[in-house]
């Protein structure tokens, strides 16, 4: 503790606290000692201040010994813990920070209330459980305490270097491996790839339900599959993060495209991942941003931006109107000066000084990225 602040003592810290993590799982899932696994979450908790072993902890108390009460504290904790994540300027850590902070909210309301999800899910909330899925995909197939190693190796066997997938898995199979799984937030985090594998709609359906009585996560994941097909994704893409899309059956039928279907259709959430069409190239949204400024309207303004840097300039929040506008009118010239794909840079005036903005491509949308 004497070096905290030293990087090296910094990535010790966060490796003791994963070990803690990871051993407190097998704990739990392994040896079904639900209260040792909280005091190891804890301890990992304590050499390094995270969410990861806060949310299991919060997860064991709901699912394994079903105290309503502790669980409600825990999420209630992380939600305060959140709080102060929001304002990083990092795009990743905002990003990540703010799907937390509707989860827990969705999560603690219906624990309190019994209420599911209800509302409308759009590309932020896709980014976000995009974002977690991408990180927790690789420690899913390192970790084997839920025992599916063999259908983890089978997955990695069977993607090409194209992204296809050979059509070996046995749907059914993989359906009475996944339905052994005891109910919790973690097992649902740790088997999304593999659960875009199960026999039909009703078993995927039935299977994010018991694993996320809450609904948002579940609306969050299916909603990818919509955001994929529109967007007319690569192979290599649906295969990563959704490979049932990628194995027959394919098309409408496959399983995972009409379990979305149905939940979208049935159930009281909506889905809007159309992209601004006042944001379809870097020039429009910034003409987009200039003129909001101008007019006081601070909300579209803040759409112009990525998570980070709408914490970076929440100080517009707290700024008269009037120096809003003068802000945005001191800007004289734009110009676009590079193309790095789904990166535009351009170069922009103000007063007697040239500055550079960097664009985003975001589901269709152009974000600022940095200015």
């Amino acid at each position: 503790m004497e070096y905290a602040d030293l990087g090296p003592v910094v990535g010790l810290r966060n490796e003791i606290s994963n070990d803690y993590l990871r051993l407190g799982h097998v704990v739990r899932f392994k040896l079904k000692q639900a209260n040792k696994a909280i005091e190891l979450y804890a301890a990992g908790e304590k050499v390094e201040d995270s969410l990861a072993p806060a949310f299991a902890a919060a997860d064991a108390y709901q699912f394994d010994l079903h105290d309503k009460a502790k669980a409600l504290k825990e999420y209630q904790r992380m939600q305060e813990n959140v709080q102060r994540t929001l304002a990083s300027t990092n795009d990743m850590e905002a990003g990540f920070a703010r799907w937390a902070a509707n989860w827990l909210t969705f999560q603690i309301n219906y624990l309190k209330t019994g209420k599911t999800f209800s509302g409308t899910i759009g590309q932020e909330d896709i980014g976000g459980v995009g974002m977690i899925l991408y990180f927790t995909a690789g420690a899913a197939m390192q970790d084997d305490y839920l025992g599916l190693a063999p259908l983890y190796r089978l997955l990695k066997r069977g993607a090409s270097p194209n992204g296809q997938l050979n059509p070996q898995f046995n749907r059914n199979e993989v359906g009475q491996e996944l339905e052994r799984l005891p109910p919790s937030g973690v097992t649902l985090l740790n088997t999304v790839m593999l659960l875009t594998l199960l026999p039909d709609a009703e078993a995927i359906l039935r299977y994010l339900e018991k694993h996320d009585p809450a609904g948002y996560a579940s609306a969050c994941f299916l909603a990818m599959v919509e955001m994929v097909d529109r967007q007319a994704a690569t192979s290599r893409e649906a295969a990563l993060f959704l490979p049932g899309l990628a194995v027959a059956p394919l098309g409408a039928a496959n399983p995972l495209r009409v379990a979305s279907t149905r939940f979208f259709r049935e159930g009281k959430v909506s889905l809007n991942t159309q992209a601004d069409p006042r944001m379809s190239t870097p020039e429009q949204t910034w003409n987009l941003l200039i003129a909001s400024l101008k007019s006081g309207d601070l909300d579209t303004a803040m759409a112009c931006l990525t998570p980070g840097q709408q914490a970076k300039f929440r100080w517009w929040t707290q700024t008269p109107p009037d120096k809003l506008r003068s802000m945005a009118e001191s800007f004289t010239a734009f110009s676009m000066s590079a193309d790095m794909g789904e990166i535009r840079e351009a170069v922009v005036i103000r007063g007697k000084q040239a500055g550079m903005v960097y664009f985003v491509n975001v589901g269709g949308a152009w974000k600022i990225s940095e200015m």
